[in-house]
């Protein structure tokens, strides 16, 4: 009889393991429910943050970039040198290729001046 209830005493009834299963299936489609639901907050900030202020020029079409136009402002500046006086080009004070601008560097510039 010991030998009995020692068996019904370590297996625990039918129910009790469908239960089990059951919160554990309920605990899982939880946790999947609340990671969709974090995703899809984290999608909707990041899509809130990227097009939020894309009309920074609004009413004013083809405006360039703030960086865009320092550029076209400084490329305006280049001029030609002045035909009689060519060796102006070597004096880096008095050259009108002297752009006195270097955040891209030069190069970028006398391209944009070239076009």
């Amino acid at each position: 009889m010991d030998a009995e209830l020692n068996i019904l005493s370590v297996a625990p009834p039918a129910d009790t393991r469908t239960r089990s299963a059951f919160g554990r299936a309920i605990s899982a489609a939880r946790s999947e429910g609340l990671s969709l639901v974090a995703i899809g907050v984290i999608v909707a900030v990041a899509v809130a943050l990227r097009f939020y202020g894309l009309d920074w020029d609004a009413g004013f079409p083809y405006t360039p970039h703030p960086d865009e136009r320092a550029i076209l402002f400084r490329v305006a500046d280049l001029a030609p040198p002045p035909l009689n006086d060519l060796g102006v080009l070597l004096n880096a004070d008095e050259s009108p290729w002297n752009p006195r601008w270097f955040p891209y560097g030069s190069f970028p510039l006398y391209m944009m001046k070239g076009i």
